[in-house]
């Protein structure tokens, strides 16, 4: 009976450990995801600023004041004609084609706006070069996530 026990005991307690842990990697996915996300949006910024023949344009993205979406910019004005990979569907009657990611409930992100010049540097809205490097946190119910790094220069995207 006593075997019984602690046998039981046993199960419970790695029962309940892989429930925690199966929910945080659930967490960590969607977290990991979004950064991927944002990752691959920042590049797409660079790459159709690298492509942009004109000096002074600019290719980025705005975040939203609360910090829930972000939306692909033109010289600093939304291009509803150009959208984000991703985010218009396959099928064109369903599709709602839109140059803003809307983050999921319960996440939200800080930093500077990013902007590109023709060389793909990391810029200000006339072009120039910045001198810093811009940090983005993507925050998921409360808790922040690994930092997104623009590095100065060059546009590298690094992740913390």
């Amino acid at each position: 009976m006593i075997e019984l026990v602690v046998v039981i005991i046993i199960v419970a307690i790695f029962f309940a450990t892989a429930a925690v842990t199966y929910r945080y990697r659930i967490v960590d996915t969607d977290a990991a995801n979004e950064i991927e996300i944002l990752k691959s949006s920042i590049r797409y910024a660079q790459t159709k600023a690298l492509n942009d023949a004109v000096d002074n344009n600019t290719w980025g993205l705005n975040f939203t004041s609360g910090g829930t979406s972000y939306t692909l910019v033109y010289n600093g004005v939304t291009m509803p004609s150009a959208n984000l990979p991703g985010e218009c569907g396959n099928i064109s009657m369903v599709c709602i084609s839109t140059p803003t990611h809307n983050l999921p409930s319960g996440m939200t992100m800080t930093g500077d706006a990013v902007s590109f010049n023709k060389w793909g540097s990391p810029a200000d809205g006339s072009g120039n070069p910045l001198n810093n490097n811009i940090i983005i946190t993507l925050t998921k119910s409360g808790q922040s996530l690994s930092p997104v790094t623009v590095t100065k220069n060059t546009g590298a995207i690094l992740i913390q």
